[in-house]
C-alpha cells in the first residue's frame, strides 16, 4: 500500500448480515431434514421457499428437537439476527448428535449383520458336515463302530477288514448308497458270533 493512501474500509449492512445468516439456516436446515426424517417434503419446500428471515426462524423453530419452553424462548427473541443465530446454533448442535446417531446405528445392523451372516453360515458348515458325516452325529456313528470293532474278539483277517471299512465309510457322504451298504456290512460283520479256534 502507498504512503497516505487510504484504506477502503465497505460497511457490512445488517440487512446484508441477515440474508447471509436467513441462507445459512435454510441450507443447514435443509441438512438437517435429511437426517431427521420426520419433516414432510411440503414443510421442507415451504422453508425452502420462505425469504423472510422472521417466517423462515419460526417455521424452523416448530421442526427443531426442542421443549417447549426452549421454543418458546427462542421465538420470543425479538432480535431478527440473534434468533438466526441460536437456530442456527441449535441446527447444528443436532447435525452433530443425528450424525452420531447414524454412525451408532450403522454400526449395531453391520454387527448383527454379521452375526446373522455368521450364524447362517455355521448352519450352513452344519449341513455339510451332516452331509460329509463329519459332523459331531456322523462322529458319534464312527466312534460307536469303531468302539464295537475294539470291543469284538475279531479274527485277525476280520479286524483287518472292519478296520478298512470304517475307513472308507469315514471319507463318504452319510445319505449315499454306498456309505448304507458299508455300514450294513460292518453291522453284520460286527454281529457274527465270532470265536477262537479250538487249538
Amino acid at each position: 500500500m502507498r504512503h497516505g493512501a487510504k484504506k477502503l474500509l465497505i460497511p457490512i449492512l445488517r440487512g446484508d448480515e441477515i440474508e447471509a445468516l436467513r441462507r445459512t439456516v435454510s441450507t443447514e436446515f435443509d441438512r438437517y431434514s435429511k437426517l431427521n426424517k420426520n419433516i414432510t417434503e411440503e414443510s421442507l419446500e415451504a422453508i425452502k421457499k420462505s425469504s423472510d428471515p422472521v417466517l423462515l426462524s419460526d417455521s424452523i423453530a416448530g421442526h427443531l428437537n426442542l421443549t417447549v419452553e426452549n421454543k418458546q424462548e427462542l421465538l420470543e427473541v425479538s432480535d431478527v439476527k440473534k434468533r438466526l443465530e441460536k437456530i442456527l446454533e441449535v441446527i447444528q448442535g443436532e447435525l452433530s448428535v443425528l450424525r452420531v446417531e447414524k454412525k451408532i446405528k450403522t454400526r449395531v445392523k453391520n454387527q448383527m449383520e454379521k452375526t446373522q451372516r455368521e450364524y447362517y453360515l455355521n448352519e450352513q458348515m452344519k449341513a455339510i458336515q451332516k452331509e460329509l458325516g463329519e459332523g459331531p452325529e456322523g462322529q458319534d456313528e464312527i466312534s460307536e463302530i469303531q468302539e464295537k470293532i475294539d470291543k469284538t474278539k475279531l479274527s485277525k483277517e476280520a479286524k483287518e477288514k472292519a478296520v478298512a471299512e470304517l475307513k472308507k465309510l469315514k471319507s463318504m457322504s452319510p445319505m449315499s448308497a454306498e456309505s448304507a451298504v458299508v455300514r450294513n456290512y460292518l453291522d453284520w460283520l460286527l454281529t457274527i458270533p465270532w470265536r477262537k479256534n479250538p487249538e
